[in-house]
């Protein structure tokens, strides 16, 4: 505004049509983003850890392996469960990973950050799709599908993300 002879006039405002509060400040279009990947990233770290914790708490993994084998001994059922929690937690820490890196690049403002978190996201998109959809000899699928399941729902946010990113991309590059 601008004040001429006691009267106050309007002169044209421009704002960042991207941004809710009408700030044109450099971290408000990434604000969003940034929000829904520690979203993702807090999703992957519990699907780990609830993977990692089943053998202790609800032993989900082995009576599954116990349904699909029954005539197998202690020990095999342990191997097996061992290996099936091995996977769910590997897959884990590469996408908490691939969080932590994509939240870099954005925060860096780079101008890879969304091809960068695209490429983490289609290996993510492999790992649901063998995750839930590998069987084997006795099983429907190896991994019991709530925990395969709760592995994958971290995509909902990463589709978020890449929606963000792709809408913001301008906005993500370095001035």
């Amino acid at each position: 505004m601008r004040k001429t002879r006691n009267t106050m006039t309007t002169e044209s405002m421009t704002t960042d049509p991207t941004t809710t509060d009408n700030t044109t400040t450099p971290n408000a279009t990434t604000g969003g983003t940034t929000v829904a990947m520690l979203i993702g990233l807090g999703l992957t770290v519990i699907a780990t850890l609830v993977a990692l914790l089943d053998p202790q708490q609800t032993d989900l993994v082995g009576q599954h392996v116990r349904e699909a084998y029954p005539q197998w001994d202690a020990g095999t059922v342990a191997t097996e469960r061992t290996a099936i929690v091995g996977w769910l937690v590997g897959v884990g820490v590469l996408g908490i990973v691939g969080w932590l890196t994509s939240l870099w690049a954005v925060r860096r403002r780079s101008r890879r950050a969304l091809w960068l978190a695209a490429a983490w996201f289609a290996l993510a998109v492999l790992a649901a799709g063998l995750t839930l959809g590998t069987g084997g000899e006795a099983y429907d699928v190896i991994v019991p599908t709530p925990l395969g399941l709760l592995s994958a729902l971290p995509l909902v946010a990463g589709v978020v993300v890449l929606m963000r990113m792709w809408r913001d991309r301008a906005a993500l590059a370095p001035a």
